[in-house]
């Protein structure tokens, strides 16, 4: 959060090109993509690391920060009146996760079927896949992480998922079910199945990175 706000200050940008796909001639051409973090060397279970998506890997960031930022002793806190609710979006898989698989599965003149995936093929699907891609996977792996036993729900209602989110978080808060509450959103939207997706049912607008950059003009 600390660098995001130095940039905008300084009116940098973080948008470049699409990377790590081709979206097509007549595609957005745009991103704003987070650079490589690493968050190992903070994690109380850091074995978890591996159930984590990049979404979710966002989401154990900046439940850190806040928790640093908010002032609270969370040690001395009851885990138990701690609340947590969260908005993962859609947490859709990425076809890239089973290429490798199909090209073994459909080798040679083997006719395009699913039941030759048996095998071989499938153990070059990754064995965690399912549980790096549960829409409330990052409810549980949050909990487990900070402590936290009290209310909790996740949301997923794609762009609405956080507005639901903090929502839940404050009639927790008013109705007296937690002391604390822990909640935001995540996603990570800039695979190609999720782009894509968002490609053809909401357009995206076709401005180059230098254009794509237009901060409130006072």
């Amino acid at each position: 959060a600390e660098e995001n706000l130095k940039r905008c200050w300084a009116d940098e940008s973080g948008i470049g090109p699409v990377r790590g796909f081709e979206p097509g001639p007549d595609s957005c051409r745009s991103a704003a993509y987070v650079s490589e973090f690493e968050l190992g060397s903070w994690l109380r279970f850091p074995k978890n690391a591996k159930f984590m998506n990049r979404g979710v890997r966002f989401a154990m960031q900046a439940a850190r920060e806040a928790i640093e930022r908010s002032g609270l002793v969370w040690e001395a806190l009851d885990p138990l009146r701690i609340a947590l609710h969260t908005g993962s979006g859609q947490t859709g898989l990425e076809y890239e996760e089973y290429f490798q698989a199909l090209e073994a599965a459909w080798d040679g003149d083997r006719e395009m079927d699913f039941r030759h995936l048996g095998g071989l093929p499938s153990r070059l699907i990754d064995r965690y896949i399912v549980l790096r891609y549960l829409a409330n996977g990052g409810l549980g792996l949050l909990s487990t992480e900070f402590g936290i036993q009290g209310s909790n729900t996740n949301m997923a209602q794609t762009d609405a998922s956080s507005a639901h989110a903090l929502g839940r978080a404050y009639y927790d808060l008013m109705e007296n079910r937690c002391d604390v509450a822990l909640t935001g959103g995540y996603d990570s939207l800039l695979g190609s199945s999720n782009f894509l997706a968002y490609q053809q049912d909401f357009p995206l607008l076709l401005y180059s990175p230098e254009e794509a950059y237009r901060p409130v003009d006072g």
